[in-house]
Formats: structure tokens, sequence, C-alpha cells
């Protein structure tokens, strides 16, 4: 199981949630500055759930082993920033429970931790359709049939020699209209 794709569909899922719970049941019931601080712990939570979605997306492609780390830890940064970010925020304004303010900065730096795991993920990663990525050409059995053999040699052949213009054929009848 994919940890991180299973934890962005948990987060997505809870962050639709609560945003329904502000929007239907909380937006008359709270204060409108209580309010705004609720929906900031919704925008959050919806945002860094996306960027878990991309570490799950982009661990199935990374090959070496730092970014693959970075990824894990960036992962559990977005993880621990959004429960300690937004849950501290939907505590404190569903709840009134002002001791638990505290966490909220330390979750906001957690979640700016992990991007900066993204980034330090992004200088290890091979690009495997990078232009300047060496390649090298792939070797073409030719079968036996004399038909597939000349198939073969076509598809290796350019279709069209872009230097030099077509010339019309000399026994053509272009001139005779």
């Amino acid at each position: 199981m994919n940890i991180w794709l299973f934890l962005a569909g948990l987060f997505g899922l809870l962050g639709v949630a609560m945003g329904a719970v502000g929007d239907h049941l909380l937006h008359d019931q709270l204060a409108t500055q209580t309010y705004l601080t609720f929906l900031i712990g919704v925008r959050y939570q919806i945002w860094h759930t996306l960027a878990l979605l991309g570490v799950a997306a982009v661990l199935n492609n990374a090959t070496r082993p730092f970014a693959r780390t970075m990824l894990h830890i960036a992962g559990f940064c977005f993880f621990g920033g959004m429960v300690l970010f937004c849950g501290g925020i939907y505590l404190l304004t569903i709840m009134k429970m002002t001791k638990i303010e505290m966490i909220i900065p330390v979750g906001g730096v957690v979640l700016l931790v992990g991007w900066v795991f993204i980034l330090l993920s992004a200088f290890a990663s091979k690009n495997k359709a990078s232009p300047t990525a060496k390649t090298t050409p792939k070797q073409v059995d030719v079968p036996d049939n004399p038909y597939a053999r000349a198939a073969a040699q076509k598809a290796q052949k350019p279709m069209v020699n872009l230097k030099t213009p077509p010339q019309p054929d000399k026994d053509s009848d272009e001139g005779s209209n």
C-alpha cells in the first residue's frame, strides 16, 4: 500500500468534510474572524493534501535513494504539519481550546520544512525526459522474413529529407496541361 496516497485520500476526505461542516453548521455560530481562521485551516489542509498526492505520484518514479528519502521526509512533514497546524486551528476555533494555540505555528513551520524537502528531492531527481540525458540507441532485431526486414529497415530511415527540397520527376506530365 502506498501510505502517502492513502493519507492524501484520508486528508482530502476530511478536508472536504471540514469545509462542509464549516459552511453548513459553523458559519452562523462562529464570529466572523473565528470562521475565517477556520477556513484557513481547511484551505491549508486541502493544499497540503494535494502536496501529499504529489509526493505519492513522484515517489512512484523516483529511482535515486536520496530523492526517495527526501520525498518520504516531505510526506512526514506534510502529514505532521497538517495534524498540528490544521488540527490546531480546528480545536482552537470549534472547541475554543486556547491552550492548543501554541502548536499552530509549529505546524506551520513543519509544513514549510516539508516544502524544503521537496526542493531537496528535486536536486537528486533524474529527469528521464531531459534533452541533455544521454541515451543509447536501441538495437533492432531484424527478422528473417524479407518483407519484415525491409519494413524494419524503412522504419529506421527518416521519412523525409529536410535538407533538399523534393525534385519533380523528369518523366512526369506536369507541363503537358
